[in-house]
């Protein structure tokens, strides 16, 4: 809820209610999961994989989604599900691992460039939240192609 009120790190406008959380959770199962990082019995962030497409032609290709707690950030949280994710995505056959993330969000693109994924573009202006034009940069991780771009200097 604070950040669908108070970022840009997702697109929701609507403030998420148990009802909707839990459609949300029916959309994902073992090929799809939902990791949870606890501390001290404490929900402090998940991470997800989410379907691409239901095209079949997609089924390799997953989008990956984190949250940290908004006061529990630079605790190494969002690094730490990230990687399990990317881990978890490897074992279960997902080949490629998308991401959108807003422009303005540089904590989630540093993250995300740290964990080996890699900017594919820019979506100009494709969303909206306060009344305002957001960008959504593009990024994703191909195991193998991490380290293999080049001018890549985001690591």
């Amino acid at each position: 809820a604070h950040a669908v009120a108070n970022t840009v790190a997702t697109l929701d406008t609507d403030e998420p209610t148990l009802a909707s959380q839990t459609e949300w959770f029916h959309h994902h199962d073992a090929r799809h999961p939902v990791l949870v990082a606890e501390r001290a019995g404490e929900v402090v962030g998940w991470a997800s994989l989410s379907e691409w497409s239901p095209k079949a032609g997609y089924s390799g290709t997953a989008e990956a989604s984190v949250y940290v707690a908004h006061d529990r950030f630079d605790e190494g949280i969002g690094t730490h599900l990230l990687r399990a994710l990317v881990e978890r995505a490897r074992a279960i056959g997902i080949h490629v691992i998308v991401a959108r993330i807003s422009s303005t969000n540089a904590t989630s693109l540093r993250l995300t460039r740290h964990c080996g994924f890699a900017d594919v573009g820019t979506m100009h202006e494709v969303g909206v939240k306060f009344g305002r034009p957001v960008d959504v940069v593009i990024l994703e991780f191909v195991p193998g192609r991490e380290a293999d771009r080049p001018g890549d200097t985001h690591r």
